[in-house]
């Protein structure tokens, strides 16, 4: 029951962060995802945002040729609901083998990956400074991280900076 309720009421988000299209399109230009690029998202929900970066880097078609063959990605997270509503969404963009789903903690998740994105979910690592830690370990000096952390609506107190420093 408690699954098809947080089903349901997730069933019309794109993603579960505050992003429009738009700002997530300017985001992975700026990530600069490749046809080679192994790319990791760490606390992925059902993996929007790590499926567009994989389509990204395979192109328009699915179907791609040896060349680039090397795309792939890899979605981390602890909720079974949304990484199956992941693997669903897979297979309907035709990225089945090409994007893995794994139920796991992202804190304790090892691998290696050219690109990595973590948004919305440093809570996983315990915080921002253990997120950005964690995650700088899992890229390469020439890779790049996605990192979106922390968005309150309105003006902040002196406490809520503190997991920052």
């Amino acid at each position: 029951m408690y699954d098809d309720l947080v089903s349901a009421r997730r069933a019309r988000m794109r993603w579960n962060t505050p992003l429009s299209v738009a700002h997530a399109d300017l985001l992975l230009d700026r990530l600069n995802v490749g046809p080679v690029t192994w790319i990791v998202d760490m606390g992925c929900g059902w993996g929007e945002l790590l499926l567009r970066a994989v389509e990204r880097a395979v192109g328009s078609n699915p179907v791609v040729d040896d060349r680039d063959s090397r795309a792939r990605g890899v979605g981390v997270d602890t909720d079974p609901v949304a990484l199956e509503r992941g693997r669903a969404l897979a297979r309907r963009r035709g990225l089945e083998g090409r994007v893995e789903f794994v139920h796991a903690d992202a804190a304790t998740w090892s691998g290696a990956a050219e690109r990595a994105l973590c948004v919305g979910s440093s809570h996983a690592f315990g915080g921002s400074r253990a997120a950005l830690e964690a995650l700088a370990a899992l890229v390469p000096h020439a890779g790049r991280l996605l990192f979106g952390d922390g968005c309150w609506p309105g003006s902040t107190t002196p406490g809520c900076h503190g997991h920052l420093r």
